[in-house]
């Protein structure tokens, strides 16, 4: 599975947190992605920013790339976005609430087969259809939807179970232009093993019946101070989702 559009990632691959970078600074990240999907494989690539406005909010930006089934890199997507700490730090509560909310902007599926204008024959239209059928790869849909215009938002709990445990879920919607609400979860565990290392396993899905739903593990090492590598793998639970996924990124914080 593609990771969903605007999650920022720092503590998890596929879901939101509800730590917010301090006002005027930024988190930066980026993840590269691998999915065996049998005949279909993708690779992706998401970048964005995390800029703290407020004390409790901040602004997010995400672009998304994409070359599914061998069919070359493209632009797939941008996301700005808006995230906010619900919880007053002053309160100091072993469970914490988050909001996220943001638009995601997708390239129009097939324009440029669409625009390609004038064929010299039915054979060779019929022919261009079908390689530009082979590139559109495997079709995301619920809230892995990536093909489509669409609103989405996740509310975010948080706990301390432990102080080196850290519990996450995420109930997430998603709404696409012209198309039913879709809705999801999404739920975390990560440990902290030393001060720079950490392991986590998480799970992602959709509540409506024939969705994908995945699970991953995953490594998070601070190699200096802000900055984190990571890296994790993951399975498909059901015949819609990706038979495998990995996953690389990076965080940095400044």
């Amino acid at each position: 599975m593609l990771p969903a559009a605007a999650h920022h990632g720092q503590d998890f691959f596929l879901l939101d947190d509800t730590r917010i970078p301090t006002q005027g600074h930024v988190l930066a990240l980026g993840t590269f992605a691998f999915e065996d999907e049998g005949e279909d494989d993708s690779l992706s690539y998401s970048t964005g920013v995390l800029l703290g406005v407020l004390p409790r909010a901040a602004l997010s930006l995400q672009a998304d790339f994409i070359d599914e089934a061998g069919a070359g890199w493209e632009y797939r997507s941008v996301t700005p976005g808006f995230h906010f700490d619900l919880t007053p730090a002053d309160l100091k509560l072993p469970i914490r609430l988050g909001l996220s909310a943001g638009y995601q902007f997708a390239e129009t599926p097939g324009k440029e087969y669409h625009d390609s204008g004038h064929h010299d024959s039915a054979g060779e239209a019929e022919e261009e259809a079908g390689h530009h059928h082979e590139a559109e790869g495997h079709e995301h849909s619920g809230i892995h939807n990536h093909d489509d215009s669409l609103f989405i938002g996740r509310l975010v709990l948080e706990a301390d179970l432990t102080p080196s445990t850290l519990l996450v879920a995420n109930l997430i919607s998603v709404l696409p232009d012209g198309k039913s609400a879709a809705w999801g979860y999404g739920i975390g565990l990560r440990q902290k093993l030393r001060p720079d290392f950490s392991v986590g396993v998480e799970a992602i899905g959709d509540f409506a019946s024939h969705g994908e739903h995945e699970i991953i593990g995953a490594a998070y090492w601070e190699v200096i101070p802000h900055l984190i590598l990571k890296a994790g793998a993951g399975i498909g639970l059901t015949s819609e989702s990706p038979d495998a996924s990995f996953r690389t990124g990076i965080v940095w914080i400044f």
